[in-house]
């Protein structure tokens, strides 16, 4: 969550996480694939999301803050399925939590601390109300003052004006794809492309409303795989939000479900950046990895179309439906990180990691009946798995 660039993330920390991973026991893949599936959920997580959530606010008309606290309940999600599938990846392959390898051996961390006040500063200030650009400025100038503190961080004249230029440029590389963003979407507007394809999300919306959301998904798939995050949810804006609040939802939940598409494109075969950058560091097969992290991430698949059912997933509704939503929604992810990872006390057969996936998908559907029947059928089956675990390690015995 340290940027809102799925691949930068990846190349920031994957050099330290990976590694790891693989020492613990996991495989070059799978370290990848965890790896860049936690990076990319930096885009999506509160309270400093990716460059993408700032244009929703300006796009919706709307408080910064309020598109945060909507996006929380489903960035928890994302990250706890994340939690879970490696939790149940380690005990699938029995690996050891005495590892010397993966014992910390450094200067303390307590010390160093201090240097997170200019992130804390920042959120405190995005709650109070200010201004993005002044809370920006504010901890920039902050975070300047704290790195001349240690001698391990201070800069020299050049160094600072290196790592000035450093943010201009990344700041350009946000607002370049942006300006020709303006070019495309003129271009859409004009020829009617953007007419004819709210037409067909309409048409599919009259005859079934999970058929009109699953045409704009694969749309943004598309976009997110050919552009950057912003520059593919400003065209997916023009392209397919009208169209699904058309269909009678509101903008937030129209503007978060394809914001979300957008996002999990990075982590999309064939065209998976973040995936691929993190396979190089592993030293492991890009599409290995890349197909590895899309079934890893399946939670950020499933959740759009859960909040499009369920606004109250967004914080949207009474206390009552936000707490059910709650319940659900950390039902579902379980289901889906045991299906995903294969094991559930023992390992897991093909029929019975369907059933997993068809018990979370029971979640999506309206209605509480669907809810009933998931939450039956998971039951059921974790029920069924650890007592058939406890059967064949007593036999062992």
């Amino acid at each position: 969550m340290i940027s809102g660039s799925a691949v930068a993330n990846v190349s920031t920390t994957g050099v330290l996480t990976i590694p790891l991973m693989k020492k613990a026991g996991y495989t070059p893949e799978e370290a990848g694939a965890v790896e860049s599936v936690a990076s990319t959920g930096g885009q999506i997580m509160p309270p400093i999301m990716g460059a993408g959530a700032f244009i929703m606010a300006e796009m919706i008309g709307i408080p910064y803050m309020d598109i945060a606290t909507a996006a929380i309940l489903p960035a928890v999600a994302y990250f706890g399925a994340v939690f879970i599938l490696v939790h149940l990846l380690a005990k699938k392959k029995q690996m050891s939590t005495t590892n010397d390898a993966l014992k910390y051996q450094g200067s303390p961390i307590l010390p160093r601390v201090y240097r997170l006040v200019p992130i804390i500063l920042l959120v405190i200030m995005i709650f109070a109300g200010m201004s993005m650009p002044r809370a920006a400025i504010y901890c920039t100038a902050l975070s300047i003052i704290l790195c001349m503190l240690s001698k391990d961080t201070r800069m020299s004249a050049r160094q600072l004006m290196e790592t000035l230029i450093e943010g201009v440029r990344q700041a350009a590389n946000v607002a370049i794809p942006t300006a020709a963003c303006g070019i495309m979407i003129g271009i859409v507007v004009r020829s009617g492309v953007a007419v004819k394809v709210a037409k067909l999300i309409g048409t599919s919306g009259n005859n079934s409303l999970l058929l009109a959301l699953v045409v704009a998904a694969v749309g943004c798939l598309m976009l997110g795989m050919a552009l950057p995050t912003v520059a593919a949810y400003l065209i997916a804006n023009t392209l397919f939000c009208s169209a699904i609040q058309g269909l009678g939802i509101e903008a937030l939940v129209a503007n978060m479900f394809i914001f979300y598409f957008g996002v999990v494109a990075q982590i999309t075969p064939p065209v998976c950046l973040a995936s691929f950058t993190a396979a190089g560091i592993a030293n492991a097969s890009a599409w290995k990895t890349g197909w590895k992290a899309f079934f890893f991430a399946i939670t950020a698949f499933i959740a759009p179309f859960m909040f499009v059912y369920r606004p109250s997933i967004l914080l949207i509704g009474t206390v009552t439906e936000i707490l059910i939503s709650c319940a659900m929604t950390a039902c579902a992810t379980f289901f889906l990180a045991a299906g995903v990872a294969g094991y559930m006390g023992k390992n897991l057969s093909a029929a019975e990691r369907v059933l997993f996936f068809a018990a979370a998908l029971m979640f999506i559907m309206p209605g509480s009946m669907f809810d009933l029947i998931g939450i039956a059928m998971g039951v059921v089956l974790v029920a069924w798995c650890l007592i058939f675990s406890r059967r064949q390690n007593t036999a062992a015995v």
